[in-house]
């Protein structure tokens, strides 16, 4: 077994037994190497596991007295801050499993609020309930900031590090809390160079829009779009592209008025999998296969879409990985808490889920496809 898996196995050991009250806040632990032989590894090994166990603030190393379990075990919570939506394209309840389960192994827990609860809060009085709380850092589950939210202010004098787990491009002017995102724009356009891949130039479009304004196409404007569409050497006609209402009519009318054209796309690139399920209906509506006739491509990777018939293809943001990344930030918190350091942005990863909803374009293909309209 190599050095690390023994590391490991010896940390989990230790971390369990301080979780399950084995060993007791303020209890010290045995000498090295009595240690080190009742857990059968050399010592070198039992301080790798020690040093990963001091980081996380569960055992504290006293000169010339020991390692002792600190007494700050107790009641050691994080917070997560979040509106609790329940809609079922909101991204949190992904990414909240991730978080809790990177935390409960290091032995912590999470408890959440929804920012209205603390909103009538000054800072004194939520500095005040954290410590109360025991909170030793905070997870800003929200995003698309105006800069007008009272939290904002209360989190930036809380005392404890912050982090925002999944924001947007358009928050970091807002606040100098650590921000997580994935590059929307590079994710985006890396599902549209994967339809390229199979054969696919005329690949249509379908973004997000609310009522009468046109929001950025994960992170293009229409110029944009179709500059990088015509440089990625891509059919760049305007008719490919939509700002569609997330409405299930409006999504329909769209697909019709794509499919109807003398032209229709071979593929359409969707804003995200909830659009992706609007564009399945309509296309079975107009009996028309996929992905024998078009291929479709979601995005963002919601829980699910490997039910679809076919099964969605898909831009994958790997919602409980950026739990678990952002759990592990906090916990290294020290690392970069209270320094006066840049504004921190880190790149999530995403990843392209090849489905059973798209294929390479066949030659054979009509071009025209019959939609009744």
């Amino acid at each position: 077994m190599n050095d690390s898996l023994k590391k490991n196995q010896v940390y989990k050991e230790l971390l369990g037994q301080i979780r399950r009250g084995v060993l007791a806040p303020g209890e010290q632990l045995p000498g090295e190497a009595q240690l080190a032989v009742s857990l059968h590894v050399s010592r070198v090994t039992l301080r790798a596991a020690l040093d990963l166990l001091e980081e996380e603030g569960l055992v504290e190393r006293v000169d010339r007295k020991g390692t002792f379990v600190s007494r700050k075990i107790g009641g050691r919570n994080y917070l997560a801050i979040t509106s609790m939506n329940s809609s079922a394209s909101n991204p949190y309840p992904y990414i909240i499993p991730g978080i809790e389960k990177r935390l409960s192994d290091a032995g912590y827990r999470l408890d959440s609020c929804s920012p209205q609860f603390i909103r009538n809060l000054d800072s004194k009085a939520f500095r005040h309930q954290l410590k109360q709380n025991s909170i030793l850092g905070i997870f800003l589950l929200e995003n698309n900031f105006n800069g007008s939210e009272p939290e904002l202010e209360l989190l930036k004098h809380a005392g404890v590090p912050v982090v925002v787990p999944h924001g947007a491009p358009e928050d970091r002017p807002y606040f100098d809390f650590p921000l997580m995102l994935p590059d929307y724009r590079q994710a985006f356009a890396d599902g549209v160079r994967h339809l390229a891949s199979l054969g696919h130039t005329r690949i249509g479009t379908i973004s997000y829009r609310l009522k009468d304004v046109e929001q950025s196409c994960r992170g293009f404007s229409r110029e944009e779009y179709l500059s990088f569409l015509q440089n990625n050497g891509l059919e760049a006609a305007p008719e490919l592209f939509h700002w569609t209402e997330y409405r299930a009519d409006a999504i329909h009318r769209t697909v019709r008025e794509m499919m109807s054209s003398p032209m229709p796309p071979t593929a359409i690139m969707c804003f995200s999998d909830f659009y992706a399920i609007h564009v399945y209906e309509t296309l079975y509506e107009l009996n028309i296969k996929i992905p024998e006739q078009v291929s479709v491509m979601g995005f963002c990777g919601y829980p699910g879409a490997q039910f679809m018939n076919p099964p969605l293809s898909t831009v994958d943001l790997m919602y409980e990985k950026i739990g678990r990344d952002a759990a592990e930030f906090i916990l290294h918190s020290s690392e970069w808490f209270g320094r006066k350091n840049k504004p921190m942005t880190v790149f999530s990863p995403y990843k392209v889920i090849p489905g059973e909803s798209i294929s390479p374009l066949k030659k054979y293909e009509c071009c025209t496809i019959n939609t009744g309209v």
